[in-house]
């Protein structure tokens, strides 16, 4: 019989999970960088062909892959690796994408300043500045590859949500919705879609504004959705202001 202070084999194995971690966000990230789950979308796959496909080692992608397999990601056969539904959650063209978050994640943006989490603890302050050389949002004005991969990240997480959101929230008596840090306007978007009298602002940063205007497009929106470059921490003019400069006649 165990006491509170006595730890199982299971909680060991459970910390050895915990601690793995970060083994397991750099392969996901891995997965997402090289396109993997777009590939065995469309059929099983040897480790040569992906590497073909992605210009990577070939050994390199065989144990990335074997990696995968140990995660349930993928299945191996013995010569051809196959998607499972879990690899699914990582392609890019379903609702509820995690593919650009596991690039996010594990990109040094986010990567780096988190390993600088004692630093955080000990001082209490953000080690953002110490790890990157600048503010998360600056950071991603020189990176705008990284950017754009956090951009598609809150599209893909709050994709996931968005219609459910836009059939529980009544818009009914509404005429302007504003997101303020609604990246590529997902959110917006989705309310404008359920509700053909709505107009709708997206508040972000630059380097997400035109992924919010040409989503606005896509969806033939354009005339009723508008992007405009404002900081999530800096104080945003008021939406009746915007509202009339930007629809008015």
């Amino acid at each position: 019989m165990t006491t509170a202070l006595e730890a199982t084999d299971k909680d060991f194995e459970h910390m050895m999970q915990m601690l793995s971690g970060f083994f397991v966000t750099q392969i996901a990230g891995a997965v997402a960088s090289y396109s993997i789950a777009d590939h065995l979308a469309k059929g099983p796959a040897t480790a040569e062909q992906i590497s073909a496909f992605e210009g990577i080692d070939s050994i390199a992608a065989f144990r990335l892959l074997r990696a995968c397999g140990s995660l349930g990601l993928v299945t191996f056969d013995g010569l051809m690796f196959s998607a499972t539904p879990l690899l699914g959650t990582l392609r890019t063209d379903v609702p509820g994408s995690l593919h650009g978050l596991a690039i996010a994640w594990s990109a040094p943006g986010h990567w780096l300043s988190w390993g600088r989490f004692l630093d955080a603890v000990r001082t209490g302050e953000s080690q953002t500045v110490p790890a990157l050389g600048a503010e998360i949002w600056d950071y991603y004005a020189q990176k705008p590859e990284e950017g754009a991969a956090f951009t598609r990240a809150m599209h893909g997480f709050t994709s996931g949500i968005a219609q459910e959101v836009a059939r529980t929230v009544d818009t009914s008596t509404a005429k302007l919705v504003v997101d303020i840090g609604g990246a590529s306007g997902t959110l917006v978007h989705s309310l404008l879609m359920a509700n053909s009298q709505l107009h709708g602002i997206v508040l972000d940063l630059p380097h997400a504004v035109p992924s919010a205007t040409a989503a606005a497009s896509a969806l033939g929106l354009a005339e009723r959705s508008r992007a405009f470059e404002r900081g999530f921490f800096r104080l945003c003019p008021r939406g009746r202001y915007l509202f009339a400069q930007t629809y008015s006649a």
